[in-house]
């Protein structure tokens, strides 16, 4: 849905075209911001559009952080800001549902023990799908 269409949420639209301009930029860098996003996660082909290791990688902590980096830098408009958000929200939820035993700092891809933090966010995307 995020490749094909615009999400409004909460009176802000949620648009690819952001990341498409973040690749665009980043792609052209000796020292990328995101550098697994290839081609492939931006303009997948019909079998790549079922792989859950490239939506995984698009909406990754990595990658909403390089956008905000090149918000910060002016590169990205201000509108932007929507997109990043959302692309870190599915980073967390991604983590949630899977999750791992292996120590690495993220609180949400500990494993599932029904924590405000884990319980909240899933509370918050679940009000997010709705509207």
């Amino acid at each position: 849905m995020f490749f094909k269409h615009m999400i409004e949420i909460n009176d802000e639209v949620v648009d690819k075209k952001y990341l498409d301009i973040f690749y665009n930029y980043d792609n052209k860098c000796n020292l990328r911001m995101a550098p697994k996003l290839t081609y492939f996660h931006i303009h997948p082909g019909p079998f790549d559009k079922m792989k859950v290791r490239l939506a995984a990688q698009v909406f990754s902590a990595s990658v909403a952080a390089g956008m905000s980096t090149a918000l910060n830098c002016g590169l990205l408009p201000v509108d932007a800001q929507s997109t990043i958000y959302f692309i870190n929200n599915m980073d967390k939820l991604f983590d949630i549902f899977n999750s791992t035993d292996i120590p690495n700092g993220k609180i949400y891809n500990q494993p599932f023990t029904n924590t405000a933090p884990q319980t909240d966010h899933l509370s918050k995307i679940t009000e997010m799908f709705k509207t």
